[in-house]
């Protein structure tokens, strides 16, 4: 289906009282601007939408670590310490909408579903992703390192960037819908890590 389709995502949603909200686009091939932000954007707003009308209590965003990195070194910053890289100064449209979408997602938290419960929100703001298949990263940098032109910076030269394994990004994803829960105590309440 498609994220910007209000009935397929109605329809995919019916008893469920968990979303993952993991789709996106920007990150490969030409930047194409409306459609980024009609998905990225668009598609997040549905998403809120659609769990307030199905009385789905938990909402789990998949952001990116773009919305607070901007190139510059982020020492000793938590995830309540390191603000949102200003939007006019990001580097794509990308990284631009799911700045917008993670604060959507993160202001919907609380807010009434049809039932009269409330809307409890988390948002994982994963850096580079790697596992098998991956087909963004790690085949390029193979590629540049073969050819002797692994040369890659990216703004100050002592700023390293960590990575996560698929594996460990969707464990993530359970322990979050989980620690939103009254049995955890609803931990990651309009958290972001």
């Amino acid at each position: 289906g498609d994220v910007r389709d209000y009935e397929a995502v109605f329809k995919a949603c019916e008893g469920v009282d968990c979303v993952f909200h993991v789709a996106a686009c920007g990150m490969s091939g030409p930047e194409q601007a409306n459609q980024i932000e009609s998905i990225n954007v668009g598609g997040t707003k549905i998403i809120i939408d659609v769990c307030k009308q199905r009385n789905i209590p938990r909402l789990i965003y998949t952001s990116t670590v773009n919305v607070v990195f901007g190139g510059n070194p982020i020492e000793e910053g938590d995830e309540e310490t390191v603000p949102y890289f200003p939007l006019e100064k990001q580097f794509n449209h990308y990284s631009r909408t799911k700045a917008i979408a993670d604060q959507m997602v993160l202001a919907a938290n609380g807010t009434l579903l049809k039932g009269g419960d409330k809307l409890h929100t988390c948002v994982l703001r994963p850096p580079g992703i790697y596992g098998p298949e991956e087909q963004r990263h790690l085949p390029r940098v193979a590629i540049n390192i073969q050819r002797r032109l692994f040369n890659f910076k990216f703004g100050n030269h002592k700023v390293q960037m960590n990575w996560v394994h698929i594996g460990n990004l969707v464990q993530a994803h359970l322990l979050a819908a989980e620690a939103l829960t009254s049995e955890k105590g609803y931990v990651a309440v309009s958290k972001q890590y």
